[in-house]
């Protein structure tokens, strides 16, 4: 299943709780949905900058974990981008 969507956008949603725990590798989302393990994905953080790391596992009802920890705060309701190609 691709991350992208039928107008092959990337899949994005928004974290569920707010990281300031920089150990912090289980990710709540408000959406796991297109959310795989092995995806390449983007975290907006409070800096303005995208944090890109990779799906370490399968998501679970709780969210991702995530191969690395966040560098810095990211908070509730910043958005989470799914990249991983579909393409033609």
């Amino acid at each position: 299943m691709s991350a992208y969507d039928s107008d092959d956008s990337p899949d994005e949603t928004r974290l569920a709780d707010a990281y300031s725990d920089l150990l912090d590798i289980l990710t709540a989302l408000d959406n796991i949905g297109g959310f795989n393990a092995g995806d390449n994905i983007g975290v907006m953080m409070d800096s303005g900058s995208y944090f890109n790391t990779t799906i370490a596992g399968p998501p679970t009802a709780l969210g991702i974990n995530i191969a690395r920890p966040m560098p810095g705060y990211a908070a509730q309701g910043n958005v989470v981008t799914d990249y991983e190609a579909a393409g033609p």
